[in-house]
């Protein structure tokens, strides 16, 4: 009675043990796919606001594309599993040359659409209301992000077909070692050959955005900038500076003089010779720590909190 239950509702083991012999590899498989849009996520993140805002616009992109390849080599997919069972290797060549011009096709459209239309597409999904930062930079950065995934259009649609059409044979272990080394490789360049920091271009360009921000009286995007710059640079006194500008502007003294404290700490640390090289600008340094200094106090003053005064007067002069 239980044989015959078991037979009829859960059938043969060998035909579960078939089926996962199949279907974990293609798992691992997609899995590695979205763990390395994870990682880009991840990398990108790190430097700013409007970069990671711009790369991730550009994935979503990649994902309809990416989506438009499944479907193309997937639809021819269904044939040739049916002629590789039945031996008919001849009609397995047509449904391979046909996915063949499928992904010619629909990688020739994305490329006229990307490379003619990716102002368009990206500004989609960007808008002065969001949480993206700057529009226009995020707007920058997925033009640029979008002309370097490009390059690799046509190889991922060629080795999709390729690949859908080793798996249509039972092979799902060489595409699944195959993802895995590719991974195994990014994370060596992301360990030993990306560097750790971001690059003196890019926290200078967050600090001249903080200040352009700064200058219009923009202070939540200011804020932004300079705590992008900070995390490239934690003792970036132009940085702490800038935000110690922004907190006195949003009359929040107690976070400027929390920024103008860390401020004195990072110009302790810095050499002489920093100093000598470009002392025109740690003149100018000098006096808007100065007078940052003296608004600080100011608001202070007009909130009516003494002690506060004093505890900036104080550190004012142990600086």
């Amino acid at each position: 009675m239980l044989a015959r239950w078991k037979e009829k509702y859960i059938g043969d083991k060998k035909f579960y043990m078939r089926v996962l012999t199949l279907a974990i590899p293609l798992i691992i498989q997609n899995a590695i796919t979205s763990f390395v849009s994870f990682l880009d996520n991840i990398m990108v993140g790190q430097i700013g606001t409007e970069q990671m805002s711009g790369v991730a616009i550009v994935n979503q992109l990649m994902f309809v594309f990416n989506i438009c390849i499944f479907g193309g080599v997937s639809g021819a997919g269904i044939f040739g599993t049916q002629y590789f069972g039945k031996g008919d290797y001849e009609g397995q060549k047509y449904t391979f040359r046909f996915k063949l011009y499928a992904c010619g096709v629909i990688t020739g459209i994305a490329l006229l659409l990307f490379g003619f239309f990716d102002t368009q597409l990206i500004s989609l999904y960007l808008s002065e209301n969001g949480s993206v930062g700057d529009v226009k930079l995020a707007l920058k950065f997925g033009e640029e992000y979008l002309a370097i995934m490009m390059v690799g259009l046509l190889p991922f649609a060629l080795s999709q077909s390729y690949t859908n059409t080793i798996r249509e044979t039972g092979q799902t272990f060489v595409p699944m070692i195959a993802g895995i080394v590719c991974v195994l490789v990014i994370l060596a360049v992301v360990i030993f050959v990306t560097p750790k920091k971001a690059t003196a271009s890019q926290l200078q360009e967050n600090l001249n955005l903080g200040s352009k921000y700064l200058d219009a009286g923009e202070y939540d995007k200011a804020e932004v900038a300079f705590n992008d710059a900070l995390k490239i640079d934690k003792k970036s006194t132009d940085a702490t500076l800038g935000l110690a500008k922004v907190y006195n502007g949003k009359k929040q003294p107690e976070k400027a003089l929390d920024m103008l404290k860390k401020t004195g700490e990072n110009m302790k640390n810095v050499s002489t010779s920093s100093v000598k090289k470009d002392s025109a600008a740690w003149n100018s340094r000098v006096n808007d720590y100065q007078n940052a200094f003296e608004n600080t106090k100011s608001i202070f003053k007009e909130q009516g909190k003494t002690s506060q005064v004093e505890e900036t007067e104080k550190e004012e002069q142990d600086t």
